[in-house]
């Protein structure tokens, strides 16, 4: 590549000027923390949960083995599926560098919204003529939503919490080029966030779990001893 003179000159007197610098002892500054704190904020937003009663017990047996949290014993007669969902947005503060200043990189607003992606409830579509065991099954499927809007509950708790924790160690930070920081920045947030779903998913399955009990299925028999 050819250098003009000029350019040549110009990058002469910076690399002189970054020489001065270093001779007298003139470090660079730092980053100045902010002089306000992020916004932060966690949402939760409203979801309705589906009934669908065209699926046969087969097709429902099918649905179980992809449930991670479903025993082998799981009834077939119905099914509850649901997946957590989020998204996140990011607001940042720039202040980029000069001769003697980084590029400055710190947050203004973090925002997170949570929810179910079609939380359904299948009936299978042979209970049409067991008018008893599809209201009871119903009912047993109701219980594994109710549980999800508990760990919702939870969930938005604890997520408030790991983002505070999150944002302070994030506040502010040198970067080599405002791109590229946040981009990191960004990743940062969306691996906290999975770490988080990874310790809900945990404690809801736990909890899905301890529904589908033998002396469950068993109330569901005896409360219809006809069908």
């Amino acid at each position: 590549m050819i250098v003009s003179k000029p350019w040549r000159a110009f990058g002469l007197l910076a690399l002189g000027i970054c020489m001065l610098l270093g001779a007298q002892g003139v470090a660079l500054a730092d980053c100045d923390a902010p002089s306000t704190l992020p916004s932060l904020e966690v949402k939760v937003v409203p979801w309705d949960v589906r009934y669908d009663y065209t699926r046969s017990q087969a097709e429902l047996t099918a649905f179980v083995d992809k449930q991670a949290w479903l025993s082998n014993g799981h009834h077939a007669r119905g099914l509850y599926r649901s997946e957590i969902m989020h998204r996140q947005l990011i607001d940042f503060n720039e202040e980029l560098g000069g001769w003697a200043s980084p590029n400055c990189l710190g947050l203004s607003r973090v925002s997170i919204e949570l929810t179910y992606y079609q939380p359904t409830i299948y009936l299978a579509k042979e209970l049409a003529w067991a008018r008893c065991v599809a209201n009871e099954v119903r009912r047993h499927e109701q219980k594994h939503a109710l549980v999800d809007r508990e760990m919702m509950e939870w969930m938005h708790a604890y997520l408030q919490g790991e983002l505070v924790k999150w944002a302070g160690l994030n506040l502010v930070h040198e970067v080599p080029d405002m791109l590229s920081g946040k981009a990191e920045m960004a990743r940062d947030l969306n691996a906290m966030v999975k770490r988080a779903i990874d310790v809900y998913t945990d404690k809801r399955n736990q909890r899905q779990i301890a529904i589908d009990t033998p002396q469950e299925y068993k109330r569901i028999e005896l409360a219809c001893p006809n069908n």
